[in-house]
């Protein structure tokens, strides 16, 4: 019987996280795909298999007994949405770093991770500052096949708009027409080709840890 290629992806439901599922599904890589979500998906999928919870607190819990899987964090939040610096903190460090944790138990294969360009642990930038934390506190875990993605802004069209961000999307576009590929890249990343990208570090067979810089991907 051969070995199952399994992948279990956190933050499906978000923008970023529901374009990688749906690159997960196209690549026809993955036997089955574990997501983690709190609400329900709209996919209907056999490889498909939700593992829902009711908190991210319940992350450290889990028991994810699938070996040499490989797992992608897609989670995030925004300062606004998030209400405190200590809700953020609780999604973006907390969860994501939990999430680490379980990967690194269940002796994962990889771990690819969407941080964000700037991220510093000591960025005087909380959002940098946390983001920065975060990947500390993953690369102290030494999982074999850590890979973390820094996009720059995410260009993809939003559930829920956020007029800053669709001003600064807009004006990216139109920018990025009369620039070379690599500041281009540095302005706006497109969701598109993160997720293309971060499936095709995910099927290659070595595991060597890597940052990919916004104007590497």
């Amino acid at each position: 019987m051969s070995k199952k290629n399994i992948a279990i992806l956190l933050g499906a439901t978000g923008l970023t996280g529901s374009a990688l599922l749906n690159e997960l599904l196209s690549s026809n890589y993955y036997d089955e795909i574990k997501v983690i979500a709190r609400k329900n998906l709209n996919i209907l999928d056999s490889r498909i298999e939700l593992i829902q919870i009711k908190s991210l607190n319940e992350l450290s819990n889990l028991d994810l007994n699938f070996q040499n899987a490989t797992y992608f964090c897609c989670l995030g939040t925004t300062l606004k949405t998030a209400g405190t610096k200590e809700n953020f903190k609780a999604v973006d460090l907390k969860a994501v770093v939990d999430f680490a944790l379980l990967a690194k138990k269940f002796n994962a294969f990889k771990f690819i991770l969407i941080s964000a360009m700037g991220a510093n642990p000591n960025s005087t930038i909380f959002y940098n500052q946390v983001k920065g934390q975060a990947e500390q506190e993953i690369l102290k875990l030494q999982i074999p096949g850590t890979v973390i993605f820094r996009p720059s802004l995410l260009l993809g069209e939003r559930s829920e708009k956020r007029k800053l961000e669709s001003f600064f999307i807009k004006v990216a576009g139109a920018i990025s027409k009369i620039l070379s590929p690599k500041i281009e890249k540095l302005i706006g990343t497109k969701i598109s080709v993160l997720v293309k990208r971060m499936v095709e570090v995910a099927m290659e067979q070595n595991q060597n840890s890597i940052v990919f810089n916004s104007s590497e991907i």
